[in-house]
């Protein structure tokens, strides 16, 4: 478990270090020299309506929380401007897009308490995006613990992140579950949604006929597990009210940091050729174990934008050749093992 959290972390770092160059791992931006309002008066805020409408389809259909960190300039009136995401867990499923699309309708005080004003000055707006349980169908019965790890794909595993697939499965007269297909899966070819079609002939439910909507579960914390969801409607949604205030210690503890990143150069030699000879950018992102020495290694790709471009096998090229990062944390930990997600923006300039 411990493992896991720090490589959820760091994929998903708080905005406290500053941002790394192009195609160095995304980092939380750095205090602006504007300024930075760490406790915002919020006099706006968006509604459990407002989330619900921006809730990304995929992820809702997969039952999927997220997390989103944006850094935001105030106007002079206390609304957000300029914004952009220095942090999304899970990756490339819309959270991000999802808190852009939300940024207007917060809004603070146009002052501090001190009398002075917010204009000009950064917020870090942390954003959850949560999913309240839906009503259950209890199983008759249902795969083991056991039988559930053993179809957990072994490259999602390695990818060290959360994995969902929904099955739209037929109710045999005896509850069996038959004529099965997945109607979504995340992340993609990775195995997910094959894994979740073997797992559903153990699945036995009390109504009979009609057709049956789950979703299958799979997280690199804990054991793998399925949970019943309703097949017309999403569940609703559980908000914050408030967004946390970010922490104002400069550095998290128990951090690890990087000790070797890539060079101008190491990034002509690794760009894709195709993308480079038309102009073409893009993002990627790849989840990789850290070796006993620092080194990346066994490198799955977890998103790619845009697809068929080669952004996504450069990045495992060049994560696994060039990346070096520190075999003990901060405060003493090992990272031997962890998981650690990269995030490569590749672009020129």
């Amino acid at each position: 478990m411990g493992l896991l959290l720090f490589a959820l972390a760091l994929a998903g770092a708080e905005p406290e270090t500053a941002p790394p160059p192009a195609a160095v791992p995304a980092a939380p931006a750095a205090t602006p020299s504007q300024g930075l309002i760490r406790r915002p008066d919020w006099i706006g805020l968006p509604n459990v309506d407002d989330l619900d409408r921006h809730y990304p389809d995929l992820a809702k259909t997969l039952e999927i929380d997220g997390r989103v960190v944006l850094d935001c300039v105030v106007t002079v009136t206390g609304t957000l401007t300029d914004c952009r995401v220095t942090a999304e867990t899970p990756p490339d499923i819309g959270f991000g897009a999802a808190t852009l699309s939300l940024a207007s309708r917060f809004k603070m005080r146009s002052q501090t308490p001190d009398g002075l004003s917010v204009g000009g000055a950064h917020v870090w707006l942390p954003v959850r995006w949560t999913l309240a349980g839906g009503e259950e169908t209890p199983w008759l019965t249902e795969p083991t613990p056991a039988q559930r790890e053993a179809a957990y794909p072994v490259e999602a595993r390695k990818a060290g992140a959360p994995s969902a697939a929904a099955l739209d499965c037929a109710v045999a007269r005896n509850g069996a579950l038959d004529d099965c297909h997945v109607a979504a899966e995340y992340p993609v070819q990775v195995g997910v949604g094959a894994a979740a079609l073997k797992l559903a002939p153990l699945y036995k439910v009390r109504k009979t006929g009609g057709r049956k909507v789950f979703v299958v579960h799979w997280s690199a914390a804990d054991a793998p597990h399925a949970e019943a969801a309703p097949p017309l409607a999403p569940p609703p949604l559980a908000v914050e009210s408030v967004p946390p205030t970010p922490p104002a210690e400069p550095a998290k503890p128990g951090a690890p940091h990087w000790i070797r990143t890539p060079s101008s150069a190491d990034l002509g030699r690794y760009y894709p050729r195709k993308a480079m000879a038309e102009g073409r950018q893009g993002r990627a992102e790849v989840s990789c174990v850290v070796a006993a020495d620092g080194h990346l290694t066994s490198c799955v790709v977890l998103s790619e934008t845009p697809v068929g471009q080669g952004f996504g096998e450069a990045s495992v090229k060049i994560v696994q050749d060039i990346f070096r990062i520190s075999t003990t944390t901060s405060d003493g930990k090992s990272t031997v093992g962890a998981h650690v997600a990269v995030p490569i923006q590749w672009r020129f300039g």
